[in-house]
């Protein structure tokens, strides 16, 4: 078995047994014809790989999310027009799902939360349209002639967070815009609050960290703190690499994910000044905010030997 981070693409046709039924030899032979001459040669110029047909849709892997982003919307764009010729209630139409995540490879085929994210999203997708995992969009924005919108989280099946969904806008005229939920403006994060983290981190030695709770504290605790924390961190002999995972939101209230996002991004820079530690860069962990990975493949990805990973409460 081999371990590593894919960008997962997941096809499936709509109305598959409804159309075989109707006409399973016309469906076959269409369906046929778009895997030869649009969707398997589109993988392949786009660096993909067919792993498996599942009988209606087909599972890929990519090793880039603008590759498989790209293809997507390629095959999607290309699909009304080979199916013009046929009736509205018989046309075929695929939905696809795209996710960048840590699989298991064995023999030619892929296992992992990485596909199981990528199968699911794809369900949601509507006839003919593409959805893509937070931890994909990350890496495509800004780098291809598409328009996304922001669907926010969702549960799925079998996954424990939920995913971040962003609808791909095949539509050319939306290339570079990203509409969907307002985006509230950060708050400012309290430099108590900024102490207490770096204190933890001291503490953890090197350790996955865990459940931060933000509590009141005065200014002055606050500098004595980050005055120690940092004290201690100069000491460090042997230079360490660190990557701070965007934290985890886990109360109620509508502000603790944009403090959870603060806080994480102004972590980060507070550690980036100390001298002794070399810190990565909150473009560098932001492709694994939304994705389902194992911590090792993080930490092997990133080049990395701490993880700060953590959770933000309101008490």
């Amino acid at each position: 078995m081999q371990r590593r981070l894919a960008a997962i693409f997941a096809l499936d046709m709509v109305g598959f047994s409804r159309l075989i039924e109707e006409d399973e030899a016309g469906t076959l032979a269409r369906q046929k014809a778009h895997r030869t001459e649009l969707i398997d040669p589109a993988i392949a110029n786009h660096h993909g790989r067919v792993v498996k047909g599942t009988g209606d849709g087909l599972l890929a892997e990519f090793p880039s999310a603008v590759d498989a982003v790209e293809c997507s919307a390629e095959i999607q764009r290309a699909m009304p027009g080979r199916e013009a010729d046929v009736s509205a209630d018989h046309r075929i139409a695929f939905r696809i799902g795209i996710n960048v995540g840590d699989i298991v490879a064995e023999d030619g085929d892929i296992y992992g939360d990485g596909v199981n994210v990528a199968a699911r999203i794809e369900s949601l997708a509507d006839s003919g349209g593409v959805l893509i995992s937070g931890s994909a969009f990350s890496q495509v924005k800004n780098k291809v002639e598409l328009g996304f919108e922001d669907l926010g989280p969702h549960k799925v099946k079998n996954i424990f967070e939920p995913v971040q969904i962003y609808r791909v806008l095949l539509d050319p005229a939306a290339a570079g815009k990203v509409p969907g939920r307002r985006r509230r403006r950060r708050k400012r994060i309290p430099p108590e609050v900024l102490a207490a983290a770096t204190v933890i981190l001291v503490l953890g030695g090197g350790l996955m960290v865990r459940d931060f709770v933000l509590r009141d504290t005065t200014r002055q605790d606050a500098r004595d703190i980050r005055s120690s924390a940092l004290e201690q961190l100069g000491e460090t002999e042997d230079p360490r690499r660190i990557a701070v995972l965007y934290f985890e939101p886990r109360s109620p209230q509508e502000e603790v994910p944009y403090l959870a996002a603060g806080l994480t991004e102004a972590l980060i820079d507070e550690l980036s000044v100390v001298d002794a530690l070399h810190v990565v860069s909150s473009n560098g962990v932001a492709m694994f905010r939304d994705a389902v990975v194992a911590p090792d493949s993080i930490g092997r990805a990133l080049k990395v030997g701490t993880l700060v990973n953590g959770t933000v409460a309101l008490s």
